[in-house]
């Protein structure tokens, strides 16, 4: 988008009719006066405008539309100003759509509209343009990007007191932790986003997301307690229990937290209700339906509906969210593990590893790892092989400044099964010593 001044709309327009400047000239106002305010020497006034605009307007049949006063008055920080929305609304479409497939474009008109921000001093427009950025980098999984990106824009609206913007960047910062599994730290933002929101009565769909990435936070954690806890917490503040895809999975993970804990009747009857519901669901939310239908099937030894649900889920699996998509498999390759269907699981991971390559899926890939060292413990003489995977695995849970500390557990555990099987006592102690003592928070 072109910004031109005022005075260069009306020389361009004079000339496009074919009138030189005596004939916008009156008894009002001079020929002298016109050529002062094309070429920036004189302002624009209302009065004088609204006699260029007549005057125009009666030379001029080229134009779909009538000049209009307003178009005149308008001034170059207005047209950065309307430059800036429209583009911050267009990338906001475009990484919402596509920001995988248009990545550079979107960082290109990004920068653009930068620039022009800091050209006219459009300080209002920085935060909302940190915010968008970031989003960008999460949606690519570029986490640390986009933490850098959100601490940006939290500094802006920190001045502001804008408690509402920093409140749904809080919860922003714990997605990015919760992503790359950083639970703790995850929590912390979480906890933070809803205590703001809360104490400055912020509007109730911003705490309602607090409390929901704390429910998924603690479930991760296994520590299914304090995630039933916030459910009753998002329970109270959805009084009317109003759908909607945020509500559904809740609804799934509390079903889930019953199958874990050993309560299948009421696992079943909330996977029920949900059933009877699915058609109203997003993709993505039926796909997580099914993969936890599965994984309480197969917990239950149904494994004829467990393989059913799980093959429904992967039939949608071009459709949702990229971080979804490696679960599923690794729920695959689990069920092939279940039968022993050994060389089975290990496609179905090789497959689920590329994925997860792809989209830098670090919950992916140490699943994946665990998973093909649990099957090298089973098959004879793939005990080196076993721990050559845990190696992998560790390396990505110690390998960046925060440890994967929610995946320690397993790791340990895979080492004393591992150290066990190959009467290593003394590593098998070290493990069991370590899992003893290892905390999450």
């Amino acid at each position: 988008m072109e910004i031109i001044s005022q005075g260069e709309k009306i020389k361009r327009l004079r000339k496009m009719i074919g009138l030189k400047q005596e004939d916008l000239a009156s008894h009002k106002i001079t020929r002298s006066l016109i050529s002062m305010i094309e070429n920036g020497k004189r302002g624009l006034t209302f009065d004088t405008a609204n006699i260029i605009v007549q005057k125009l307007n009666k030379y001029s049949n080229s134009f779909d539309k009538p000049i209009t006063v307003e178009y005149l008055m308008e001034t170059e920080v207005d047209q950065a100003k309307y430059f800036a929305n429209y583009e911050l609304i267009r990338v906001d479409k475009l990484i919402l759509e596509s920001a995988f497939s248009n990545y550079h474009y979107t960082m290109e008109c990004i920068e653009n509209t930068t620039k022009i921000i800091e050209l006219w001093k459009l300080n209002e427009y920085l935060p909302k343009l940190h915010v968008l950025k970031g989003k960008l980098y999460y949606n690519t999984h570029q986490y640390d990007n986009a933490r850098e990106s959100f601490q940006e824009a939290i500094c802006v609206y920190s001045n502001e007191e804008n408690h509402e913007e920093i409140s749904s960047l809080y919860n922003l910062l714990g997605k990015c932790y919760f992503t790359e599994l950083f639970i703790d730290k995850a929590v912390y933002f979480f906890q933070k986003s809803y205590e703001i929101a809360t104490i400055n009565k912020c509007c109730r769909e911003i705490r309602m997301m607090a409390l929901f990435n704390l429910v998924l936070s603690y479930y991760e954690a296994k520590q299914y307690n304090t995630s039933l806890k916030y459910i009753s917490k998002y329970m109270m503040l959805n009084e009317n229990r109003l759908s909607s895809n945020t509500y559904d999975e809740l609804l799934i993970i509390e079903a889930s937290i019953y199958s874990e804990i050993g309560n299948s009747k009421g696992a079943e009857d909330i996977f029920s209700m949900l059933l009877n519901r699915r058609d109203s669901f997003s993709t993505n939310t039926l796909a997580l339906l099914y993969l936890k239908l599965s994984i309480f099937y197969r917990q239950d030894s149904n494994y004829k509906n467990s393989l059913l649900y799980i093959k429904r889920a992967m039939k949608l699996k071009d459709g949702i969210i990229p971080t979804l998509v490696p679960k599923i498999y690794v729920a695959l390759a689990e069920y092939h593990i279940e039968m022993k269907q050994y060389n089975g699981a290990l496609i179905v991971l090789q497959e689920a590893k590329g994925i997860c390559e792809v989209i830098s899926n670090n919950e992916g890939l140490i699943d994946v790892f665990f998973l093909k060292a649990s099957i090298y413990m089973k098959i004879g003489e793939g005990v080196s092989l076993a721990e050559a995977y845990l190696k992998k695995a560790e390396a990505i849970i110690l390998g960046k400044a925060i440890i994967i500390r929610v995946k320690l557990q397993q790791l340990y555990s895979y080492y004393t099964e591992l150290y066990y099987i190959t009467q290593n006592a003394d590593k098998f102690y070290q493990y069991n010593e370590m899992i003893r003592n290892l905390s999450i928070f």
